[in-house]
């Protein structure tokens, strides 16, 4: 999604630790959960708990959020129902207002997301420097691979031709000559609409697959890896933050926008922290750099599960 300015800085794209103690070790579990009656949420009880399973020597115990341990499906279930069925401040994802679908990666493609990066940044477009740009790309993609399963390659041999239509890469990040914004990023399994999309090189709007960076409008607190991992967060289908702040809106941004057929479904608590929320300006006191949060965390696992260092610490 395109940003807007606040402070005079600009900020861009449409992001507690729950932590259970006395869980207990891996148990295995006899019971059995009826879901007599369903209700309408983002994702169901089969679903949730299917995803939530691991076994390791017959033993059986469910995971979410990446930290939390429950021994039976009873107390999955239970856990499932006070958070996911219950409305609530619950990171937000994109969701498409006309038919509920969300602009995520499904688990396997979460694990190779291809990408490349213009020759243009070493020959046209500040930094004239491409590794710069390589590298602080590559620093907050780990961090994002710290936190969920997902995996991002860099495919160099496409960066002659990395464009958003460039259909050997996932998403491509390009500069961008916009002076309204320092990033934006909107990934392939995005729509269109008069409030979304992002400026390519030429200046034409574009929906999908690219990531821009106009690195003369970077400084101050906010960095570009910052910045990255902020437009990286829309790339895994994040939404921005703030417009769930309570209160008034830090921005003009609302949580349902139907002229965009779009609205988000929350993830995680109201989080000042996150990574997708907007600093400075009327969002928050102080301006900070945009790292990734506890909650974001959580947010990023609901969806990509954990990484997978983190399960096999969890199942030796």
């Amino acid at each position: 999604m395109r940003s807007s300015k606040v402070q005079g800085r600009s900020i861009i794209g449409f992001c507690s630790l729950l932590l259970l103690s006395g869980c207990g070790g891996i148990a295995e579990s006899d019971e059995f959960i009826e879901v007599q009656e369903e209700e309408q949420v983002g994702i169901s009880w089969e679903e949730y708990r299917d995803q939530a399973e691991i076994s390791s020597n017959g033993k059986v115990a469910y995971v979410v959020e990446g930290d939390l341990f429950f021994d039976s499906e009873a107390d999955l279930y239970a856990y499932y129902e006070e958070t996911i069925l219950n409305d609530g401040w619950k990171l937000a994802v994109f969701q498409r207002l006309s038919n509920g679908s969300e602009p995520v990666y499904t688990r396997t493609e979460a694990l190779d997301i291809k990408y490349c990066v213009s020759n243009l940044f070493q020959s046209s477009y500040a930094p004239f420097d491409k590794n710069r740009v390589v590298t602080e790309a590559q620093a907050a993609m780990r961090d994002w691979e710290k936190v969920a399963n997902v995996r991002f390659r860099y495919v160099s041999a496409q960066d002659s031709t990395c464009t958003e239509t460039n259909a050997n890469v996932d998403f491509a990040i390009i500069p961008m000559t916009t002076t309204s914004f320092a990033g934006c990023a909107t990934n392939k399994k995005m729509w269109s609409g008069p409030n979304m999309g992002c400026p390519n090189t030429a200046g034409t709007t574009v929906y999908t697959g690219m990531l821009g960076m106009n690195y003369n409008l970077i400084g101050g607190v906010l960095s570009a890896t910052g910045l990255f991992r902020h437009e990286l967060g829309h790339m895994l289908g994040f939404r921005h933050e703030h417009p769930w702040k309570p209160g008034s809106l830090c921005t003009i941004e609302a949580p349902t926008m139907p002229g965009d057929d779009l609205t988000g479904r929350r993830l995680t608590d109201y989080d000042v922290q996150s990574v997708m929320h907007y600093t400075g300006g009327s969002c928050t006191p102080t301006e900070t750099e945009w790292v990734i949060s506890q909650l974001d965390g959580v947010g990023a696992r609901s969806i990509y599960g954990m990484p997978t260092s983190w399960v096999m610490t969890v199942l030796d």
